[in-house]
């Protein structure tokens, strides 16, 4: 295991299955992990415009604050190749997180705002998604008009992936009301009753343009503040209950039990295998 591991919640779990293993055993259980954690870091791209918060959703979400952005390029066959400064709008970031596994965040660009470089832009969408294991889209709660999400979401993404790999991410649910006065409850750190009214009205709303007419997952739209650290539990569940990181985090303990029942189908099963090599 990389030195880097040592003191983390995966290698303490390594530890306690090298004294429940044989040694032969242990080598191929060890290897297993090896290839499923950590040769290959998850990848979550993350779309959204300027200030919809999202690189707060993503230190709050998996409480990391330090990272290494690099620009992105591909080779001939449209795969992320080298990684070059400066090469690309597309910004892969690099989080060490605390349970001793990696995460990759490619940022990419906001569409919608240039015309000139959409279709540069809309090219590298085409490139990253298929290879990666997690869509987040996050929108800015209070933005009125979503047409244009709609169109990226239905001609662009949606082509682009599997649909069960698309999160709806609507963040900044706590300036929703602040034309009417209404103001975040700081003292419990909840939004108070009409605020919680039109956070909900948000969510139907969200749902209709995005579950009725495109088929996005209803569980699957996420209403939070990121800032706040309002419903990024929510958030979370949403993320680990679709890619390897519910594998993970189910192998280390650090979800609850019905969130590896929810799970897809293919890390389920995984958890399962490795938690009877647990007993």
């Amino acid at each position: 295991m990389n030195e880097q591991l040592k003191g983390t919640p995966l290698a303490q779990f390594m530890s306690y299955m090298e004294s429940k293993l044989k040694p032969k055993e242990f080598e191929e259980f060890r290897t297993k992990v090896q290839a499923e954690l950590l040769d290959r870091a998850p990848v979550v791209a993350i779309i959204g415009k300027a200030g919809v918060g999202k690189t707060t959703t993503i230190n709050n979400l998996f409480d990391v604050d330090d990272y290494v952005a690099e620009a992105l390029s591909f080779d001939e066959k449209g795969h992320i190749g080298d990684v070059r400064r400066g090469t690309t709008t597309a910004i892969r970031k690099r989080f060490d997180l605390k349970i001793g596994i990696g995460l990759d965040i490619i940022d990419l660009p906001g569409l919608g705002d240039d015309i000139r470089k959409d279709k540069e832009f809309e090219a590298i969408y085409r490139q990253i998604l298929p290879q990666c294991d997690i869509i987040l889209y996050v929108l800015k709660a209070d933005n009125r008009t979503l047409g244009e999400d709609e169109r990226i979401l239905q001609n662009i993404v949606l082509p682009s992936c599997d649909k069960k790999k698309i999160i709806l991410a609507v963040n900044q649910v706590d300036i929703l009301g602040e034309n009417e006065g209404l103001h975040w409850d700081t003292r419990i750190n909840l939004p108070d009753p009409r605020q919680e009214e039109l956070i909900q009205l948000k969510q139907k709303d969200i749902s209709s343009m995005f579950h009725e007419d495109l088929d996005v997952d209803a569980n699957k739209i996420v209403c939070y503040s990121a800032i706040k650290r309002y419903h990024l539990l929510e958030l979370l569940h949403s993320i680990v209950k679709t890619t390897p990181l519910g594998f993970i985090f189910g192998v280390l303990g650090l979800m609850p039990r019905e969130w590896i029942e929810d799970a897809e189908p293919e890390w389920r099963e995984k958890y399962e295998k490795i938690k009877d090599l647990k007993r």
